[in-house]
């Protein structure tokens, strides 16, 4: 476990995103909409997949069904998405989140974990983690009406752990998601790959490793 002092911490309470912040499940992701788009005969650029990151599967699938003009129905889509996912999510790794994740949870800090994708990918990743704990707060796209940017999410994930929205840090690795965060009046913390930290608001506290996400939760 991480060295983490609870008392020196500035937040009653933290929300998580999924992928690319707790999970290392982006690559698989991003695999998976590859290889449903090849069997359409379409290759995706590395800008378009930049384009959907944080996306959830209705609005990429719209993005590429207007860029590609793609016949497939979503509901095929999906299912080849879903199918290649479930079985590869055994390769899901732990990013450097989910170790201060399971680190607050050591010491009873609330937590709850928010995200664009359906709960059949979350369970997915959750298994693949060892992160499937009782009672753990989990609000995933198909329990919203309105997935990200929407602050619906994140609201939700405040009423179930019953803290304060202000009295909340977000993290989150895509624009969308601290879009989210910052509409539900919260305190968004980033942790996006290298070569997206320039999209990001100055609303948006940015680090890159454990360390320096724990120095961002707490007072200074």
């Amino acid at each position: 476990m991480l060295k983490i002092d609870k008392e020196q911490l500035k937040f009653d309470g933290v929300l998580w995103d999924m992928d690319g912040t707790i999970a290392d499940s982006e690559p698989i992701h991003e695999r998976a909409i590859r290889h449903t788009l090849n069997k359409y005969g379409v290759d995706p650029t590395h800008d378009d997949m930049q384009n959907v990151l944080g996306t959830e599967g209705s609005k990429t699938f719209e993005y590429f069904q207007t860029t590609y003009d793609l016949t497939v129905s979503f509901e095929d889509y999906q299912a080849s998405n879903y199918q290649y996912f479930c079985a590869h999510s055994n390769e899901v790794t732990p990013l450097y989140g989910c170790e201060v994740f399971k680190s607050l949870r050591a010491l009873g800090v609330p937590q709850a974990i928010v995200t664009n994708s359906d709960r059949i990918l979350v369970n997915a990743s959750l298994a693949a983690l060892q992160l499937e704990i009782p009672g753990l707060a989990v609000v995933a796209r198909n329990d919203l009406r309105l997935g990200k940017p929407s602050p619906e999410g994140y609201l939700r994930a405040a009423y179930l752990i019953d803290v304060e929205p202000s009295k909340l840090a977000v993290i989150e690795d895509s624009v969308l998601g601290a879009k989210a965060g910052l509409l539900a009046g919260m305190q968004v913390i980033g942790v996006p790959i290298e070569e997206n930290r320039h999209k990001f608001s100055s609303d948006v506290t940015l680090v890159k490793d454990a360390h320096s996400l724990i120095d961002a939760l707490s007072k200074s």
